[in-house]
């Protein structure tokens, strides 16, 4: 009696899949992806740049909005050399509403921009 060879599950799932046919894409979809995916590009460096004028808009630098930023979620050093003064909290909480606001538009203009895709 001739015993079946038995197969890996690797090679079991890779058989699985095998019947599946592959999806043929259009060059209309592909151009549709393509200009979403440059509208996705273009959304995400608009919002940076705007995050950065909001952080030198607020009289903080981007580095010391950095460490404010690891000191309130408690990575940054704590010694008292980088203690921060009320008016850098005041320019710090500006900011980041700010910047909390500039996400949010992002985000709808991302949903936008993929939304007809």
């Amino acid at each position: 009696m001739r015993s079946q060879p038995q197969q890996s599950p690797a090679g079991e799932a890779k058989q699985q899949n095998q019947p599946e046919a592959a999806q043929q894409v259009s060059e209309s979809d592909l151009k549709k992806l393509a200009s979403a995916i440059e509208r996705l590009q273009g959304v995400q460096q608009q919002s940076r740049q705007k995050v950065a004028s909001a952080i030198q808009a607020s009289g903080l630098s981007k580095q010391r909005f950095r460490t404010i930023l690891q000191s309130q979620s408690g990575q940054g050093k704590s010694d008292k050399s980088d203690s921060v003064s009320a008016k850098e909290k005041k320019q710090f909480q500006q900011a980041l509403d700010r910047i909390r606001d500039i996400q949010q538009e992002s985000q709808k203009e991302k949903q936008q921009g993929t939304s007809i895709y």
